[in-house]
């Protein structure tokens, strides 16, 4: 059976629609990546519930899905830090490469940055895309797909607790009035800060933007044990059944919800 590519695809509020799309063909130092594990957040659903998020807005159909893992199915031009067959995670920042903020490395407040379904970017819960090779990361040999979904999320708090200074491995004390404040997540459009205790007491206030240059060091930490996050993923749906997966998110069932979207086989087991 030839295969096809089936995509969850956001038309406007509550409109999910599952739609066959080409299956497309990876650019210059692009790889294609048959989609295996997506997991699922609480920006899917705002798009999905809401259509948009602050002043991101869907005005157009966009496929969703922002954590992937898959197998590496074929290899643009130039491509030589992977091979077809690799196992992989995927990070979904795009930038440009070439702006002020790129060319320090600070990828993720890139000045043109394209990020997985945040509009009008479609994302990855299809059975191929295709993604810049330099941000595609092998999965070490014991880190199954479901575990590679979920670097993404977890890229999050590690470039968190780098903004406010903390590295895998320090010890802290959390307590009601820490020195450091990290703004994780876009928040309200505005708000009230106390200036006159943030003079006084000396406080540091910094913004944490998605992620930049830690996919490796997360993958680490799971490969080395020194993160458990399979105990996170509690409900699996197959991309057929995204509707169902996407009510789950919804109604905070459970902890992480993850999209199979393999092509179905019997007795097939993604996750590994």
């Amino acid at each position: 059976m030839a295969d096809t590519n089936l995509s969850l695809v956001l038309h406007g509020i509550k409109d999910l629609r599952l739609e066959e799309r080409p299956i497309p063909e990876p650019g210059r130092h692009e790889v294609q990546i048959s989609i295996r594990s997506v997991g699922l957040c609480g920006s899917d659903v705002s798009y999905w519930q809401k259509g948009r998020i602050g002043n991101l807005v869907v005005t157009k159909p966009m496929v969703l899905g922002h954590e992937p893992s898959g197998v590496v199915s074929k290899l643009g031009s130039g491509v030589t830090n992977v091979r077809v067959g690799d196992r992989v995670a995927v990070e979904p920042n795009r930038p440009c490469g070439t702006c002020c903020y790129c060319k320090r490395g600070r990828y993720n407040i890139c000045s043109d940055l394209h990020y997985l379904a945040t509009p009008p970017q479609d994302g990855c819960i299809t059975r191929y895309f295709c993604h810049p090779a330099t941000f595609v990361y092998k999965l070490p040999d014991n880190v199954n797909f479901d575990e590679g979904a979920l670097v993404q999320p977890l890229a999050l708090g590690f470039y968190a607790c780098e903004r406010g200074g903390l590295k895998v491995g320090d010890y802290l004390l959390v307590t009601g009035a820490a020195g450091t404040v990290v703004q994780v997540g876009l928040g309200g459009a505005t708000t009230q800060i106390p200036l006159t205790m943030v003079t006084l007491k000396e406080l540091n206030i910094a913004g944490s933007s998605r992620f930049a240059n830690n996919y490796e060091k997360v993958l680490e930490a799971i490969s080395t044990g020194r993160l458990n996050v399979r105990q996170l993923v509690t409900h699996r749906f197959p991309i057929e059944q995204a509707l169902q997966a996407y009510t789950a998110t919804l109604n905070r069932e459970g902890a992480k919800v993850i999209i199979d979207c393999s092509r179905q086989q019997p007795d097939n087991h993604q996750s590994d």
